[in-house]
């Protein structure tokens, strides 16, 4: 394998209204496929806390992440399982 594969566009997840009026502050942890293209696919939430408040908004950003995916052989390829925990932060 040559290289891993980098997000080279990350869109960052807007808070949600109700949470920051109410200062409440949390994280997701997602897991996705990134594809041979670089794009995410099949994400799902497999932590969140507090649970459901953000779900949402990070769903909708890691779909719209784009990444340099790696190379192996000269070809690009698919990677499984991959995670990430966007947080939270009330500004």
């Amino acid at each position: 394998m040559d290289g891993s594969y980098v997000p080279i566009f990350q869109v960052p997840p807007q808070y949600p209204r109700r949470a920051a009026e109410r200062g409440i502050e949390g994280c997701v942890v997602l897991k996705y496929v990134v594809t041979e293209v670089g794009s995410v696919r099949d994400p799902e939430v497999i932590q969140s806390i507090p649970q459901g408040i953000f779900d949402r908004a990070a769903m909708k950003s890691i779909r719209k992440w784009i990444y340099q995916p790696p190379v192996y052989e000269g070809v690009p390829v698919q990677v499984n399982d991959v995670q990430v925990k966007l947080s939270f932060r009330v500004q």
